[in-house]
């Protein structure tokens, strides 16, 4: 989600979003599997409030942040350091779930686990749409 206050463009370039979860109502068929979960958010940083830059620049930054699903859960809001000095663990073995949300606002996502292939993939988080082995 984003603000809808104009210009909306500026806001989400300022890291006005965030991510909303919404599960199916029984759950996803893979929940009882699943060690970990993180959310995870990519977004682009522009020079401060420049418009210009925001709709014909290169960005100065293109980060990720995580959001916490519970309490402490990792809550890193866009910064440049924490996945750095706290990566994002898992054992061999584990199976992690991840949201992953491109807010943009003007990048392509081809998020990806270097090495790996994902087992499962819900395009839009919508059961319907589930594909295997799937690298981005």
């Amino acid at each position: 989600y984003h603000c809808g206050t104009k210009p909306v463009l500026q806001h989400i370039a300022n890291g006005m979003h965030g991510v909303i979860i919404v599960k199916p109502k029984n759950g996803y068929p893979t929940d009882k599997e699943v060690d970990r979960e993180y959310v995870l958010i990519q977004n682009e940083w522009y020079k401060y409030n420049d418009m210009n830059d925001f709709q014909n620049g290169v960005p100065s930054y293109v980060v990720f942040s995580t959001k916490a699903l519970r309490p402490g859960d990792p809550n890193t809001n866009g910064d440049t350091f924490t996945l750095k000095e706290k990566p994002l663990l898992a054992k061999v073995g584990e199976k992690i779930r991840l949201y992953v949300n491109n807010v943009g606002p003007n990048e392509v996502s081809s998020f990806h686990v270097v090495g790996t292939v994902f087992d499962d993939v819900y395009l839009d988080g919508n059961p319907s749409n589930h594909l295997q082995g799937m690298q981005t």
